[in-house]
């Protein structure tokens, strides 16, 4: 139906979390999700592996570039030389950066 003005306009609809969230809930998961953040950190920080394996993830994806990314990533991932190709990934890329006069060491 429309108005007087002959526009037909629906209400604009709120997402669900507008009703159901408070001040208090949002404030508790705005701590929540600060506080995943932090453990993560500290997560990644104890394992550099998780680096060194994103980094020659996205470099082979990039090389290769798979129409099937998921498929590729089951390959690469599950492949039984991933820590030797990782850890030759790790000393080019570190070879690369002294090359540039950059390095990750303080």
């Amino acid at each position: 139906m429309g108005t007087a003005s002959g526009s037909t306009s629906a209400p604009t609809a709120r997402p669900l979390s507008a009703h159901v969230i408070d001040a208090a809930m949002q404030e508790k998961l705005n701590h929540d999700k600060i506080q995943l953040r932090i453990e993560n950190e500290h997560y990644i920080r104890k394992h550099p592996e998780i680096k060194h394996i994103l980094d020659y993830f996205m470099t082979e994806v990039l090389t290769h570039q798979p129409s099937n990314v998921q498929e590729f990533a089951a390959a690469v991932l599950s492949d039984p030389d991933l820590r030797a190709k990782v850890e030759k990934h790790k000393i080019q890329a570190q070879q690369f950066d002294e090359t540039l006069g950059h390095s990750d060491k303080p």
